[in-house]
């Protein structure tokens, strides 16, 4: 807490509260060595910039891997249609032979 910080409390306390001086400068060490501990107790909660910049990097890293599956993916599928476009002509082909042949065979 700073020191006019310090001053504020304690005059907000001591002015709404109808306390004397010695109360009130009591009150407001109490709530700041309070505020103190919750903040040293939870401070090892608090990530670290180092920490930070580790997750950033993994984030970047698993960016890049994502775009390199997306970018295989999307050539295997490419690759994928390819094949089966030239399954469909050559079934449409061998659909005409055969319709071919049995118009000669009936017909």
């Amino acid at each position: 807490m700073t020191a006019s910080q310090h001053i504020k409390f304690y005059d907000f306390f001591r002015q709404q509260l109808n306390i004397d001086d010695a109360k009130a400068k009591v009150f407001v060490e109490e709530v700041e060595k309070l505020i103190e501990q919750k903040f040293d107790s939870e401070k090892q909660n608090f990530a670290s910039m180092s920490s930070l910049e580790k997750v950033d990097f993994k984030i970047d890293m698993l960016r890049q891997e994502v775009k390199t599956i997306a970018a295989e993916t999307k050539s295997e599928i490419k690759s994928e249609i390819n094949k089966l476009i030239v399954w469909i002509i050559a079934t449409m082909f061998a659909s005409g032979a055969f319709f071919i042949t049995l118009a000669k065979i009936f017909l």
